[in-house]
């Protein structure tokens, strides 16, 4: 009975212990369960600092999402490349960037940046699902790229590039509730019974004075950066 009493109330005081005594307990000496069920709960936000600061919270968190700012994404070999070469320049220059962004993009229009490159092959294989929280860029070849990978994303981006060969209806997927700003380049695949669909779905679109929705078709452009 004894031993029930002081097991209950240890569970209890022992963290309070710990805090006062300002211990740093490692991560790795947690309880399994403890770590397994911390991995769960860290908010999307802090999940990319969790991974880096705790080596095997890669593992407990694999089934959480993969956190990107701006991301790149691309099936084709030498784009994957060109926009790693690019998300280096954007790096160096991003708390720059952030200062006078809104007099890069103007007040209609935005210049995409991106952070991080995936190819739909690295997309597709993590085991969690890819979570944007500010500019998504795609850039696919084939139309099939975007079947795979569209599955995949998830996030709070607020601008949304797309290039390549790309379906309305696969477009659609993409374009969530809180996204501002869009950009389709490339191939826009629209079909006769589509046509209603997409012209009321801009014009609900471009409504808020904050929205923008631009469309160059049959247009490949190198990364958006002439």
């Amino acid at each position: 009975m004894f031993k029930y009493i002081y097991s209950i109330l240890y569970h209890y005081i022992s963290p309070v212990i710990v805090f006062l005594k300002r211990e740093k307990l490692p991560f790795e000496d947690l309880p399994y369960g403890y770590k397994k069920r911390l991995s769960a709960l860290i908010s999307i936000s802090a999940l990319d600092s969790f991974r880096e600061i705790c080596p095997e919270a890669t593992e407990l968190a694999s089934h959480r999402p993969f956190v990107y700012d701006q991301l790149f994404i691309t099936d084709d070999d030498a784009l994957f490349k060109l926009g790693s070469e690019k998300a280096r320049f954007f790096r160096w220059f991003r708390i720059y960037y952030k200062k006078v962004r809104y007099l890069v993009d103007g007040h209609i229009s935005f210049y995409p940046t991106w952070h991080s490159v995936l190819s739909v092959d690295d997309g597709i294989n993590k085991n969690g699902k890819i979570y944007v929280t500010d500019t998504l860029v795609l850039q696919c070849l084939r139309v099939e790229s975007y079947d795979k990978i569209i599955p995949r994303i998830t996030g709070s981006y607020t601008r949304l590039v797309l290039c390549g060969n790309i379906t309305w209806v696969q477009a659609k997927l993409l374009i969530h509730p809180e996204v501002q700003h869009i950009k389709i380049y490339g191939h826009l695949i629209i079909y006769d019974e589509e046509y209603d669909d997409f012209v009321e779905f801009v014009r609900q679109h471009v409504r808020s004075s904050h929205s923008t929705f631009f469309v160059r078709g049959n247009y490949y452009v190198d990364l958006m950066l002439h």
